[in-house]
């Protein structure tokens, strides 16, 4: 029998090394980003919160919550009242479950939402992406929201 070793995350997590549908499965879900797509969700995101976008990718960017809660602040003045900045991992992923509460209320559907580990085990980040332009479609039928929107062609 085949022993399967781990891999430690950034954020601590023991993970076995994904092998045979796993491995497959994984392969599938980052073919399936875009990065141009990806790109233009990160600018919309810091556009909105008024900081200058870092020249990192989308997932180590967004893994603690702590930017997703300033966005979901922007919307919605007030939503967060607290924003977790300590590096525990239960920390953030608290951040990011309370955006995603944000994003239910504020009527994105459930099944363009993304589970937490999806963003902060960094494993299908495709997923955030969509409930991110799934806030977005949300926002742009808001009136009382007046800040950026996001424009991009999803076609591409």
């Amino acid at each position: 029998m085949a022993e399967a070793t781990e891999n430690t995350t950034k954020g601590g997590t023991n993970r076995a090394v994904a092998s045979g549908l796993s491995k497959e499965v994984q392969r599938k879900i980052i073919a399936k980003r875009n990065k141009y797509v990806e790109n233009e969700v990160l600018k919309w995101v810091f556009d909105v919160i008024g900081e200058k976008m870092p020249d990192a990718n989308i997932e180590d960017v967004l893994h603690d919550g702590t930017k997703l809660c300033k966005f979901i602040n922007e919307l919605v003045p007030g939503y967060v009242t607290k924003i977790n900045t300590s590096a525990e991992h239960y920390k953030s992923m608290e951040n990011i479950n309370t955006f995603l509460e944000a994003c239910r209320k504020y009527g994105v559907h459930e099944n363009d939402l993304f589970q937490t580990v999806d963003l902060y085990e960094k494993r299908d980040i495709g997923t955030v992406i969509n409930c991110l332009v799934a806030l977005a479609r949300a926002v742009s039928r808001d009136s009382k929201f007046k800040g950026p929107q996001l424009t991009v062609d999803l076609s591409l």
